[in-house]
């Protein structure tokens, strides 16, 4: 029962918080009392966490301190400073990402310089989707190292 509750407590935290962009997003209390939940059956090792390995638990642990931290002394979400919020996001992504051991579906958000402006666009993508990106970036340069001086690439 409470190993349901924990997972359903995550899973919603961290649909809600992408969402913030498009409607309400939960309040920091919701996320400090989510966080020390799951931070006690994390340390005792019970539930979600029986199976995950200590470097696993010590890691989201970390996370929590973190966020706890950037949270302190802040009522809303929207108290923040954009960068704040996208390290909270991407910290509560990660957290999830261990708690369901789905790493791969974890969002990462940063942001990223336009070709041709100075202008930043934050770009959101799964651990996959980023890994997927790198992998055809190495293939097309060892397809033009073979290739040497090859016409019409």
């Amino acid at each position: 029962m409470r190993k349901s509750f924990i997972l359903a407590a995550v899973l919603a935290l961290a649909v809600a918080m992408p969402a913030s962009a498009q409607g309400p997003s939960p309040s920091l209390e919701e996320i400090r009392k989510q966080q020390t939940d799951l931070r006690e059956a994390a340390r005792a090792g019970s539930g979600v966490f029986e199976e995950l390995p200590g470097a696993d638990r010590t890691r989201l642990v970390e996370h929590q301190d973190a966020v706890l931290t950037m949270i302190e002394g802040k009522q809303d979400v929207e108290d923040l400073d954009e960068p704040v919020r996208m390290d909270v996001f991407n910290r509560l992504e990660e957290i999830r990402a261990l708690v369901e051991k789905a790493e791969d579906s974890r969002v990462v958000c940063e942001y990223k310089k336009k070709v041709g402006t100075h202008m930043k666009a934050r770009v959101c993508q799964t651990v996959a989707e980023r890994r997927r990106e790198r992998e055809q970036a190495v293939d097309i340069m060892n397809q033009r190292a073979i290739c040497g001086n090859c016409k019409g690439i």
